[in-house]
């Protein structure tokens, strides 16, 4: 459980987390951090059906955090003893892959890290005796305030439900999750998805007996109390009706919209007059109905949708369209979208460093930089070395692989436009010098 703050530097800021007092801590600590982007690389949450099946007291964007760090990790790599997983995220990856405004992701941190050490997960226990098991989050959690980096380290318990999983486990894409609303469909969608083959699957509604089958366990809504070791009900869900009005069918509808798999009931089943359990026929959709809607919600034709999906790599085209709806949400104005869609998923530019990304938030302003970027940099990207990709992914602009060269071609676009500039040389002149500049600094 969380004891006093750690500092283990003084310009980190500790949230919360456990103080060894007066001796090195016996753990090895890996530290996993991507870029910035992670979450327009489309990456997958996997967890054990354990934790699936479990619950924790965690709203919407607490549960979407979570799933971010989680994605950062491999499921496959082997478990190695007395060794801790720590995952960092830059401030600006958590706002944007939560869409609050960045002022306000300090204080989300600190009330997101007290949570995953105050709110353990409650584990369903031996089947048929209605105990419960605790499984702390995080050992913990650091903001570094000058660096804006926000880690957590996962607890010592949950590490198993992590890693080294090969059975019993589900995974999902992160784009879905955080395209949910409410913290129930977030749940109601790690629930369907943990149904291992396709039809119908029958959920419990409540049996403290057979918890990790009860709807009102894994979404929180009985509630238990250790004094007395019993049950309660959430007082704003008191019946079936309720539920299935305020929760269920708007869940269903939303998961249907958004994600990959297909809910309906099937059937209610009744013990007497009360609820017992309900019938779900539960179906993956093919992933291009999947892309398909989401493009045809960007306003392209279905026939456009069809067009991209033939002609790119899919994983590209999520990708691109995540970083589209990105843009679009932070308020730019695109006028022929799928020229725009098109032109991002010819050069993959989802999967570009925002250094030498035309349409990032970085250069999208700048003119000439953006130009610059969009007509010579990015269609000769593929051939640069990868030396000359570390360099400029670093330093961008600024880097001396390009600085000449974009002088030149801003004074060209002043004086002469567009089109002569982005003729000022061959993509092969460019590759070759910027190749070779790379090579002399190394």
């Amino acid at each position: 459980m969380a004891g006093n703050p750690t500092v283990i530097d003084k310009s980190l800021t500790p949230l919360e987390g456990e103080l060894m007092p007066n001796r090195v801590s016996p753990f090895r600590v890996i530290t996993v951090a991507e870029s910035a982007r992670a979450i327009n690389q489309n990456p997958t949450v996997t967890k054990s059906n354990n934790l699936i099946r479990s619950f924790a007291e965690l709203g919407k964007n607490e549960q979407k955090l979570l799933a971010a760090a989680i994605s950062k990790l491999n499921p496959k790599a082997a478990l190695v003893d007395r060794t801790r997983i720590r995952v960092e995220m830059t401030t600006n990856e958590i706002a944007e892959l939560l869409h609050i405004p960045i002022q306000n992701v300090h204080k989300f941190i600190v009330d997101a890290a007290t949570k995953y050490h105050s709110k353990p997960i409650q584990t369903p226990g031996t089947e048929g005796t209605g105990k419960l098991s605790l499984i702390n989050i995080a050992h913990k959690s650091e903001y570094d305030r000058e660096n804006s980096k926000f880690s957590i380290e996962f607890h010592d318990e949950l590490i198993p439900e992590l890693l080294d999983l090969s059975a019993n486990f589900t995974s999902y894409r992160l784009s879905y999750q955080v395209a949910l609303s409410s913290k129930y469909v977030l749940r109601l969608y790690e629930i369907f998805k943990s149904v291992r083959s396709e039809g119908h699957f029958t959920f419990l509604l409540w049996d403290k007996r057979r918890l990790s089958d009860s709807l009102y366990f894994m979404l929180g809504l009985k509630s238990h109390d250790p004094k007395t070791d019993t049950w309660k009900s959430k007082s704003s869900v008191r019946d079936f009706s309720m539920f299935r009005q305020r929760i269920l069918e708007p869940s269903i509808k939303e998961i249907n919209a958004v994600t990959d798999i297909e809910v309906r009931v099937h059937d209610i089943l009744r013990r007497g007059r009360s609820v017992h359990a309900i019938r779900f026929h539960i179906k993956s959709k093919t992933s291009n109905q999947v892309l398909i809607k989401r493009l045809e919600k960007l306003d392209l034709t279905r026939e456009n949708g069809l067009f991209l999906v033939a002609k790119y790599d899919e994983e590209c085209v999520i990708r691109n369209a995540a970083l589209m709806e990105e843009n679009l949400a932070s308020g730019a104005t695109i006028r022929n979208r799928q020229a725009y869609l098109t032109r991002l998923c010819r050069y993959d530019m989802a999967a570009l460093p925002e250094t030498v990304n035309p349409v990032s938030d970085l250069n999208r302003s700048d003119r000439p930089a953006r130009l610059f970027l969009e007509k010579l940099l990015v269609p000769i990207w593929s051939s640069l070395s990868d030396r000359a990709k570390a360099i400029l992914a670093e330093y961008g602009l600024t880097s001396m692989l390009v600085a000449e060269e974009l002088k030149l071609f801003t004074a060209i676009l002043r004086d002469e436009g567009v089109r002569v500039a982005a003729s000022m040389c061959s993509k092969a002149q460019l590759i070759e010098s910027i190749n070779a500049m790379a090579d002399r600094l190394d």
